[in-house]
């Protein structure tokens, strides 16, 4: 399997950032066709982002970071920051910076890194109860359908934060049809298609308006979730990667992918591709083919190990899925491939005799 040559590393495209942390999904990617950069976050330490961004020729690197602090005590203890994420709302053109924390969900913009524009207490939405009391709550699992950012919490309930532009957002009221801590959300900016997992294996999908569409029950331990051309693709405790048609909850597929957890499953809408890794090291590109009279079907097409790496993240660094971009626990780089492109000859011009 490990044989196929569809994607190579890139020669010096060795991403220096700060060493990631031991989170699931520990990377995005923001990729911008206007500007031609590409910009990779993820969460580096206890309440500290590493943000970079580069051009194609990996000429014009810039790496900042963003210490989060709590808004309400600024000089008290600092919130732990559990995932990063780059969203890009309807009416804006540039991405925003979502972190979610143990404090809540905070809003940053993605071009002044240090410019907070929202926070979203968790204590608005948490309900104490005596049983709870040496729990901490945290929040986990990020997206956007329109203009409407979504962040999952440790109660089950799901934050709501509207932009109404550029620089407006405001919470609007949470929806709270999981019991349990959110593991991931994922929306498919196509069909704008919402799906949201809790660790107890419950998977909902939701409509562009945020209703309830399709309730299933799973009985995995998610880790991940995403979406790709009205499936929703599952990614579990041990490996496994499920496949869940949007239109009526079928289980479509099962691929026994990995040997150990699923840290991350990124799409391609454009090419259909989709990438997972996971802790055992693998990483894994698929097509899913799923337009009739041909055959549903997932086609392995891409595998490597990434040798003593603990994968934390992954993600194709744009819509087409010519290049990816990894994160691995404590290892201070992104390690950055792209599509394989075979060396076309060349004519050779024969001198006369």
């Amino acid at each position: 399997a490990f044989s196929v040559k569809m994607f190579e590393p890139v020669q010096d495209g060795s991403l220096a950032i700060e060493a990631p942390a031991a989170h699931y999904n520990n990377v995005s990617v923001a990729f911008s066709e206007n500007t031609n950069i590409t910009m990779a976050a993820c969460v580096s330490d206890k309440n500290k982002i590493s943000f970079i961004q580069w051009d194609p020729k990996l000429e014009k690197q810039k790496f900042h970071f963003i210490i989060v602090t709590d808004p309400d005590n600024e000089k008290g203890p600092p919130p732990t920051v559990y995932q990063v994420k780059f969203v890009t709302p309807s009416s804006r053109n540039a991405p925003l910076i979502v972190a979610a924390t143990t404090i809540g969900a905070l809003i940053y913009d993605s071009a002044q890194q240090k410019s907070r524009m929202s926070y979203g207490p968790i204590t608005q939405i948490t309900v104490k109860k005596p049983e709870d009391s040496r729990l901490r709550p945290f929040c986990r699992g990020i997206s956007c359908v329109d203009n409407s950012i979504l962040v999952g919490t440790s109660t089950g309930t799901i934050m709501v934060f509207n932009c109404s532009g550029g620089t407006s957002v405001s919470t609007k009221k949470p929806l709270s049809e999981h019991k349990y801590p959110i593991a991931d959300i994922a929306t498919c900016k196509f069909d704008e298609i919402t799906a949201s997992g809790d660790i107890k294996g419950v998977l909902i999908i939701w409509t562009k308006g945020l209703k309830v569409n399709k309730r299933i029950n799973t009985d995995l331990q998610i880790t991940v979730v995403n979406v790709l051309r009205r499936q929703v693709l599952v990614g579990t405790v041990y490996g496994a990667i499920n496949i869940y048609a949007t239109s009526n909850a079928i289980l479509m597929a099962s691929v026994a992918a990995h040997s150990r957890a699923v840290t991350g499953i990124s799409v391609a809408p454009e090419s259909a591709y989709v990438l997972t890794a996971s802790e055992d090291q693998c990483v894994r590109v698929f097509k899913l083919h799923t337009r009739k009279p041909e055959a549903y079907q997932l086609e392995f097409r891409y595998g490597d190990i990434l040798e003593n790496k603990q994968i934390v993240g992954a993600c194709f660094a744009n819509d087409r899925g010519s290049s990816m971009v990894f994160a691995a626990y404590d290892f201070p780089f992104l390690l950055l491939y792209k599509i394989f492109k075979k060396a076309v000859p060349q004519p050779v011009e024969l001198s006369p005799t």
